[in-house]
């Protein structure tokens, strides 16, 4: 299924899948867009079914409540919440959409991979760890978004090689409406296809592109 969320600036398609033989997806994900800023996270709960998801969803809840604070104290907040829960592994990035600099804050292995025009990739890189309510203290990165630039996001669910781009490509694009079959085209990237899987795959829009 494709769960889209098309904003002025930015769209972005959205995929997930659970666990199999568990009723529920233990990763949630947030995904924002104001007047100034984009704005997009994905919680990986550790371990899976409804204890994973309930670490997860408290996460991004987290998130939409302080979304417009500094990225830092984000993660300070999202870590406060995972006392006497699961825990989580989180990526999120913040893109100024008037400046094109982009901050991101990761911690464990949720990815993210930044694609320009030419096909390369940006890769920022999370820090190893878990949130899980502990004292941490966080990395910001800052660099800037490539112009027309196309991004994946994704929990570890999914592996995603030089050779998947045509396929997420397809994926970037596609319409809810579209009658495709998902499970084959997300398993040709999966890393485990027994484990929760979400992807995020998001482009400017052709009516207002980053410059």
């Amino acid at each position: 299924m494709i769960e889209r969320h098309p904003f002025e600036r930015f769209s972005v398609n959205a995929f997930q899948k659970n666990k199999k033989g568990i009723d529920c997806c233990g990763d949630s994900f947030f995904v924002n867009e104001t007047d100034n800023t984009f704005f997009c996270a994905v919680a990986d709960g550790l371990g899976s079914g409804e204890a994973a998801r309930k670490a997860s969803q408290a996460a991004v809840k987290a998130i939409e409540n302080f979304q417009n604070e500094p990225l830092e104290r984000i993660m300070t907040k999202v870590n406060g919440t995972q006392r006497g829960l699961r825990g989580v592994v989180l990526s999120i990035f913040k893109l100024h959409l008037k400046s094109g600099v982009m901050e991101f804050c990761g911690v464990g292995n949720v990815k993210l991979k930044i694609f320009n025009e030419m096909g390369e990739w940006l890769r920022p890189v999370p820090k190893p760890g878990i949130l899980a309510g502990q004292v941490m203290r966080f990395n910001i990165q800052r660099l800037k978004y490539p112009q027309n630039g196309w991004f994946a996001m994704y929990s570890d669910g999914i592996a995603i090689n030089a050779k998947d781009t045509p396929t997420l490509k397809y994926l970037l694009h596609a319409e809810s409406s579209d009658n495709i079959d998902i499970d084959p085209l997300l398993h040709s990237i999966s890393a485990n296809i027994v484990d929760d899987m979400t992807l995020l795959l998001g482009t400017p829009t052709k009516k207002s592109l980053l410059r």
